[in-house]
């Protein structure tokens, strides 16, 4: 089974200068088909579609397993860069 998602590259990101000091409005879309490589996961932030991962297979072969869950972390290593 694998781990993580696949590599997906986007211009946008939490460091751009434009994004900083702001809060910022993420919505994941997560699709599950009916046949292999039928599954897609699609990001947007504040409007913008930043990710968009097609023909995916989120369970990677495995009939007996299912998503249940999805989440998006952000991990700041030493607490938030700015008091809230």
């Amino acid at each position: 089974h694998r781990e993580w998602l696949a590599n997906y590259h986007t211009t946008w990101g939490f460091l751009n200068e434009g994004n900083i000091g702001r809060w910022v409005h993420l919505e994941l879309c997560v699709s599950l088909g009916q046949g292999p490589r039928s599954d897609r996961i699609q990001a947007w932030a504040d409007g913008m579609l930043i990710c968009d991962i097609p023909n995916d297979d989120l369970a990677a072969g495995f009939k007996e397993l299912t998503l249940n869950a999805m989440q998006w972390d952000c991990y700041w290593n030493g607490g938030s860069p700015a008091s809230q």
